[in-house]
């Protein structure tokens, strides 16, 4: 049987006999001063809780190397990037896969906090969302079949057949390259098997995806230009009402000066 006996303030512990063994108690005055304690770490230490109990990422499954499914598991330059920064977010991070036409409006709807998948700095889409610290800075390039005689400059295709992505960013870039004759197509896919079919003799699109693809070939089957054109910054998205926008980004910025994040860009973006 467990008895309580309470001592006075002056001695916080007494021995309590309780059957064979003793064991010490607190007294009232010492119980209160832990409260006393307890509280002040509640008022004082919570309010610098860093993290949420989950931050969602609505993720890309359609746009390699920066986020798709491949063997029924999501992969991609973004994800494994977001993984080693989930290792720093004790481990918050959920990712919600999605198409990329829905990443902006999962956002927009509070769906999701930020969104990935090879997302470029945009004024457009600074109307809906704000943007993480850019973790990539890339361009455009121009690839052809080795067959293709001349040399690969914008101001040496003249009139030949171009195939450009569907988007106003590629439908602008191209006017704004003054590229005479362009084809849009509605995938990467259908853009690179018109480019083997010889529906075009050019394709227009940004290094990465480029650089991903024409690692799945022969080096002899493609040949590209030697320079980047209209280079930007890729980041991921973030929700404006966002509340760890700046820790989010304080660990994205640290993240991008280690060894992992160079293994991870060699992984996915190597010759």
């Amino acid at each position: 049987m467990l008895c309580w006996c309470w001592p006075r303030a002056s001695n916080p512990l007494v021995p309590v006999k309780t059957g064979r063994k003793v064991r010490f108690l607190p007294s009232p005055a010492k119980i209160f001063d832990m409260k006393i304690l307890f509280l002040f770490f509640l008022i004082v230490f919570l309010p610098l809780n860093i993290y949420p109990k989950t931050i969602n990422v609505a993720v890309s499954i359609d746009f390699p190397p920066f986020s798709f499914v491949k063997n029924k598991q999501l992969v991609g330059f973004d994800v494994d990037i977001l993984k080693e920064l989930d290792k720093k977010l004790d481990d918050n991070i959920t990712f919600i896969p999605l198409r990329s036409n829905l990443i902006i409006p999962a956002i927009s709807s509070n769906l999701a906090d930020i969104g990935a998948g090879g997302f470029n700095i945009t004024e457009e889409r600074k109307k809906y969302v704000e943007f993480s610290t850019p973790y990539l800075i890339s361009g455009f390039i121009l690839i052809s079949k080795k067959s293709f005689e001349k040399e690969l400059t914008l101001e040496n295709i003249g009139d030949a057949n171009i195939g450009i992505y569907s988007s106003d960013l590629m439908v602008n870039l191209a006017n704004k390259a003054k590229i005479q004759n362009y084809m849009i197509f509605g995938s990467y896919k259908e853009l690179f098997d018109s480019l083997i079919s010889g529906e075009i003799e050019i394709m227009f699109i940004d290094y990465p995806y480029a650089q991903y693809i024409i690692r799945q070939y022969d080096n002899a089957t493609f040949k590209r230009s030697e320079s980047q054109y209209f280079k930007h910054d890729y980041a991921f998205l973030l929700n404006k009402d966002f509340q760890y926008k700046e820790k989010f980004n304080n660990v994205l910025k640290k993240f991008l000066k280690s060894d992992i994040y160079k293994k991870i860009y060699l992984k996915w973006f190597s010759n």
